[in-house]
């Protein structure tokens, strides 16, 4: 393993990725600097994706977020997902989901597009495969909630995501 060239050493356990290069017999270490998540949602949701594909029957998420947990919500109330557990690591939380085997696709849609009650059904048409399968999910003034209760309420908001 040891190479009078290059030695390249990568530790993804923090936030910070750091780099050990041994050339001749000198030791250089570089750290490339935090590694940022950009949008958690979208990591949950293409973990959820993945794990459903492969036939898991759990799936781990990390960070947890109140985005993330209503989203979850959403889903487990339409039984596309079982029930789900949020852990408390005293760091950014953990959620173990139980997958139920329903789920096709589920998805991020960003940016998060301001959505009014009359374009519903050109989203719809867009996002979902049929008018009665799938659920397109907002977040609005009342709280985040599928595209059929916000029409009920009569509220519009932004887009978050779909799921069918």
């Amino acid at each position: 393993m040891l190479h009078d060239e290059l030695l390249l050493l990568s530790l993804f356990s923090s936030d910070v990725q750091v780099i050990l290069i041994k050339e001749n017999s000198l030791y250089f270490v570089y750290c490339i600097g935090i590694m940022v998540r950009m949008n958690v949602l979208a990591d949950a949701l293409k973990s959820i994706n993945n794990a459903e594909k492969r036939g898991k029957r759990q799936v781990l998420i990390r960070p947890c977020s109140k985005v993330i947990v209503r989203f979850l919500t959403v889903m487990m109330k339409h039984g596309y997902i079982g029930e789900f557990e949020i852990i408390d690591d005293h760091r950014a939380g953990k959620i173990v989901v139980n997958l139920t085997g329903r789920l096709n696709k589920c998805g991020v849609i960003s940016p998060r597009f301001d959505l009014q009650l009359k374009d519903l059904e050109k989203w719809q048409n867009n996002l979902l495969p049929s008018r009665q399968f799938g659920y397109i999910v907002l977040t609005t003034s009342a709280g985040i909630m599928d595209h059929e209760e916000a029409r009920r309420k009569h509220t519009g908001g932004k887009i978050l995501g779909f799921f069918f």
